[in-house]
């Protein structure tokens, strides 16, 4: 029998639909699912108990029923054929004509507060079976959803679609060899009951369908081209090419799932453009929480980073009468810090921000100027080796760790189902770590980007996708290996440490004659300049050795020849003096010292000034050391060595 919920499936995955016709398998469907059928059940019981009480005529379903015209009849089980529907109530709408008889529109009841798509199919699926019982199809339709809602809603343009998703369905019952569709992962999967074995198989297949972004017709596209896995697709990128003699244009960024097969299969994270990231001293990551069926938000966590500085606050709101509260502390929270820019991912929190602001007002605060979507930096510009860009995908490689194995939106939801109808704080304290966690992994995924692209040239995990960097063979890969090594241990004295083996085991003759270094390298002495000021310094007086010890006049004379570099308003001019005084004699010590004066030039034959002067062409103008050394020739007449 084809049912309701078969159809449905056919709309959400070819599969699931094969599986529910044909297969035996145990149905493991989500929490969440459960929860929306007990909902369900529950608003089915209210309603019908109120169309009772409202309406004493109302009948249980059946045929006679119909044909006598009761006003409602409950608990409808349509069969026809291979048809099988089953709508909540029908509601008599009067009779077309004598000849036809009554004409019934049906209505269902679900867990929701919004109608989807599947749901508007269900009901036109019932009533394309009802119109076999009376000759005549369904106009509309009723859904009642929660808070006993009822939306009125036009049925024929949901025939078409209910037409061919029968004629498929109809196709696969007829023939008993049919074979099962092939696996397409999509979003319905997270609520699928068979979504673990599929995935399995997927990834098994290496299957086109694990790249989240790739939609069925793209997947169709490839695979009539041969293309059936990820590692075949990696083959087909090919880096775009600018053609000679024309302007760079700016082409506009779309997703290439080639260039992301290609970032799976390498291991390495690929730049299409490499994104402007402006970072600031203060930032703040947003994550908000809330039910998307009732447009309720109910937790907004903030992280504020300042420095190495990270606090996370949290409003949380126990019912809807709260949202204006927590709404308000989010608001005075984010004014302490005006210039800081606001940091989410994906669409969900601006679209809240925005009904937020329109349900409560804006205030004296900016947060929607604030707003940086951080997935605006990735899409199409840079491809992580990962299968979709999901933010829970990119915290784990990135080596987040969410402390509940299960967390998910669609989990959230479980959890807040459950504090609603037990007010557990176990729940909350889920919710609130699942928040921190997501505003923690959104700050980690801001400094990979930060890093990215500041050290893409050097990291080599990471490469340009439309530049490739320069690889070696085999062989230069070795070479540079051992290039890398020398440079680590390499050091700017290595000619006084090195080993040297001489010749004869280090025995030179009288014959052999040294080599005279060149100037400027070492083993070079500079002559001595010729000095036109000479200073006579005081001798020592006292033994720095021996205490108290005075120190006896000798014949013997120090000498210092020092250049120097005098500044002046003017200019600044070269100065050479010689500092010469007589030598002091202790005979405790049996030494001669040098006048304290020529001790505290240090044998130094340039003064600071001089050497303060040269590191100033270096560091602050950045000169090379060549041009250093003729500058002091053309200037100063000094020939200095490049050492």
């Amino acid at each position: 029998m084809i049912t309701s919920d078969i159809a449905v499936a056919f709309t959400q995955c070819k599969l699931k639909a094969y599986f529910l016709l044909f297969s035996n398998k145990k149905r493991f469907p989500h929490v969440y699912i459960s929860i929306l059928e007990e909902e369900s059940k529950k608003n089915r019981e209210r309603h019908l108990r109120r169309i009772k009480i409202e309406t004493p005529e109302a009948k249980p379903y059946s045929l006679q029923g119909m044909k006598k015209a009761i006003p409602i009849l409950y608990e409808a089980n349509l069969v026809f054929d291979d048809l099988e529907a089953y709508a909540d109530v029908l509601t008599e709408v009067g009779k077309i004509s004598a000849l036809r008889g009554p004409h019934y529109i049906p209505t269902i009841v679900v867990g929701t507060h919004k109608i989807n798509k599947e749901q508007k199919f269900q009901l036109a699926f019932i009533g394309y079976v009802l119109s076999n019982f009376q000759k005549e199809k369904s106009v509309s339709g009723i859904i009642v959803g929660s808070g006993n809602n009822a939306h009125k809603i036009k049925l024929e343009p949901f025939y078409k679609e209910v037409r061919t998703v029968l004629k498929n369905l109809k196709t696969w019952t007829q023939n008993s060899n049919i074979e099962p569709p092939s696996i397409i992962l999509n979003k319905h999967c997270p609520i699928c009951p068979f979504q673990k074995g599929c995935e399995a198989k997927a990834i098994e297949k290496d299957d086109l369908s694990l790249l989240s972004r790739m939609s069925p017709n793209e997947i169709q596209k490839y695979q009539k081209k041969g293309i059936f896995s990820i590692n075949q697709l990696s083959y087909l990128y090919r880096p775009r090419k600018q053609r000679k003699g024309k302007k760079k244009t700016k082409i506009p960024l779309r997703y290439r799932p080639e260039l992301q097969a290609l970032a799976i299969r390498t291991k390495k994270i690929y730049i299409q453009e490499l994104p402007e990231i402006p970072r600031h001293e203060v930032e703040l990551f947003l994550d908000i929480e809330g039910i998307p069926d009732q447009e309720f938000y109910y937790l907004i966590g903030l992280l504020v980073s300042r420095g190495e500085e990270r606090i996370y606050h949290f409003f949380w709101a126990d019912s809807i009468n709260d949202e204006q509260q927590i709404w308000d502390g989010f608001i005075e929270k984010a004014n302490e810090y005006p210039s800081a820019p606001i940091y989410h991912y994906g669409g969900y929190d601006s679209k809240a921000i925005k009904k937020l602001m329109e349900r409560y007002g804006k205030g004296p605060s900016t947060v929607e100027e604030r707003l940086v979507n951080v997935n605006l930096y990735i899409y199409g510009k840079i491809y992580f080796p990962i299968r979709s860009n999901a933010l829970k995908e990119l915290g784990k490689f990135l080596g987040v760790v969410w402390t509940h194995p299960e967390a998910s939106g669609l989990q959230s939801l479980v959890w807040r189902h459950r504090w609603d109808k037990r007010l557990d704080y176990e729940y909350q304290q889920l919710l609130l770590t699942y928040n921190k966690e997501d505003c923690k992994a959104l700050y980690l995924l801001m400094e990979e980007l930060s890093k990215i692209t500041e050290t893409a040239d050097s990291k080599s995990n990471v490469d340009f996708a439309d530049q490739p960097k320069k690889h070696t063979t085999e062989i230069g890969s070795r070479i540079h290996e051992d290039l890398e090594m020398l440079l680590q241990y390499a050091h700017a004295d290595y000619d006084k440490k090195r080993i040297i083996f001489h010749k004869d085991n280090g025995i030179i003759t009288g014959n052999e004659k040294r080599a005279s270094p060149l100037k400027g390298r070492i083993g070079h002495h500079k002559n001595r300049p010729k000095t036109k000021k000479a200073v006579c310094v005081a001798r020592r007086r006292k033994c720095p050795k021996h205490k108290g010890k005075v120190l006896r006049v000798s014949n013997k004379t120090a000498e210092r020849v020092v250049v120097d570099l005098i500044l002046t308003r003017s200019g600044i001019r070269k100065s050479i003096t010689r500092y010469y005084g007589t030598k002091s004699y202790c005979s405790k010590c049996d030494k001669y010292y040098n006048p304290l004066a020529i001790d505290k030039l240090n044998n130094n034959l340039y003064s600071h000034n001089f050497r303060s002067w040269a590191i100033y062409y270096r560091v602050c103008l950045r000169l090379p050391y060549s041009t250093i050394v003729q500058i002091f020739k053309d200037q100063f007449n000094e020939s200095i060595s490049d050492s």
